[in-house]
Formats: C-alpha cells, structure tokens, sequence
C-alpha cells in the first residue's frame, strides 16, 4: 500500500485521503464538506473544493445534496 497523503484546509484542518467517506456539496446552502469515515466533518470554500475533487480526482463519491 502506498503513502497516505495528508489534507490540508485553510482553516487548519488535517486528515489523511484514506479517511474521506465521501464529499457533499449542497448548492441550495452554498456548504461543501469532506465527510470523514472518523465521524468527522470539514466544510470549505465552492473553489477549494472543486480544487481538491480535480488534484485528487474524486468526482466519483461526489454527492450533490439539496
């Protein structure tokens, strides 16, 4: 197994890319947020969001909320 790459959000949030259960992004609230399989969630910026989902290519657990 290789080397779990550690997120870095503008707010100081950390996790590692394993632990990403899947991502929503609720265009009616405008929130877009990393749903973590430690029960654990961050929300971000439209723009550091779509950002993350193109470098790391997670279009697939994508979920559109709202």
């Amino acid at each position: 197994m290789g080397k779990d790459t550690l997120i870095k959000l503008d707010d100081g949030s950390e996790f590692y890319l394993s632990q990403i259960d899947h991502l929503e992004a609720n265009k009616k609230t405008g929130k877009f947020r990393f749903v973590l399989t430690t029960g654990k969630n961050h929300e971000t910026d439209k723009d550091t969001f779509n950002d993350f989902i193109k470098k790391y290519n997670l279009s697939s657990i994508l979920r559109n909320v709202g």
